[in-house]
């Protein structure tokens, strides 16, 4: 079957919820933060903690990350056809202006 954002969305969230379960998980979420390249971190900066997965699952390209501040945790999806391309790069920075959108609403509110 063809992979869809949703069963990424769905394995990020599984792994938030168990990051704390065992040692592998442990390991599973650490390893997602301390990834060298993360299109997500980059585009968040520093007051962002980002668990990023970056890949490829059949033909999608895909990037997947767990994005939290002291107020969010949202579970972020990008698929494209190719790595690195600049339709990617530009999805990336639709879903961050999203999220830091989604983050400005939730501290505005009481």
């Amino acid at each position: 079957g063809r992979v869809s954002a949703k069963l990424i969305e769905r394995s990020l969230k599984e792994v938030y919820a168990k990051r704390e379960a065992d040692d592998n998980w442990k390991k599973l979420y650490a390893s997602m933060k301390e990834t060298s390249y993360s299109p997500f971190r980059t585009a968040l900066g520093e007051n962002y903690s980002v668990a990023d997965k970056i890949g490829w699952a059949e033909d999608a390209y895909h990037d997947g990350a767990i994005i939290e501040t002291e107020d969010i945790c949202i579970a972020a999806v990008v698929l494209t056809r190719s790595a690195g391309s600049s339709s990617g790069q530009s999805y990336v920075q639709n879903a961050v202006k999203e999220i830091v959108r989604i983050e400005e609403e939730k501290v505005k509110k009481p």
